[in-house]
């Protein structure tokens, strides 16, 4: 049985992010018990996608959307775009440029699906890797979940904000512990 929505509830949170996919074909086998249990907690629930480089954005959007819909996240859906590593571009065969086109892609195609809260999940060191221009300056338009740790030992405070890569200019979430 699933218990973190009670503690999280309990503890003072107001919402959970689940993971629902994974590329196009990993399903989290936990979403559907999670979202039902968070909520019957009383915690506002989101799902996140993993984007991949190893299959289409449509079929990881078709997969997304058939996924979370039936349960219609208040937070949205999070596409999280941290995959693979700047050092690992070459070998993945990708560019930067490819990796912003992807994460954009799947952004729109979530928001055809009918998702109208859309944010992408990424950490600073990978987001000042990816090439400026129109593409991403798009992509900022959706808002900005950043994963910063700049100190786990404790609850951060108002001077342990994070870092908020250009060109996004602010952050709707922050995973300020890993």
């Amino acid at each position: 049985e699933w218990m973190i929505a009670d503690a999280a509830k309990a503890h003072g949170f107001s919402y959970v992010i689940l993971k629902a996919t994974q590329g196009a074909t990993i399903e989290d086998p936990t979403w559907a018990h999670r979202c039902i249990e968070a909520r019957r907690a009383g915690l506002l629930v989101g799902g996140y996608h993993f984007l991949t480089t190893t299959t289409t954005v449509e079929s990881q959007a078709y997969r997304c959307l058939a996924r979370v819909s039936p349960f219609a996240p208040e937070l949205g859906v999070f596409v999280d775009f941290e995959y693979p590593p700047p050092n690992e571009w070459a070998a993945h065969g990708v560019t930067g440029e490819q990796l912003v086109a992807r994460a954009l892609e799947m952004c729109k195609r979530l928001e055809d699906g009918g998702v109208r809260r859309i944010t992408v999940y990424t950490y600073p060191w990978f987001a000042k890797a990816l090439p400026y221009g129109e593409a991403l300056l798009e992509l900022c338009s959706y808002g900005l979940w950043i994963a910063s740790y700049k100190n786990e030992k404790r609850e951060p405070t108002a001077d342990d904000a994070p870092d908020v890569p250009a060109p996004w200019s602010s952050w709707r979430f922050w995973q300020w512990s890993g």
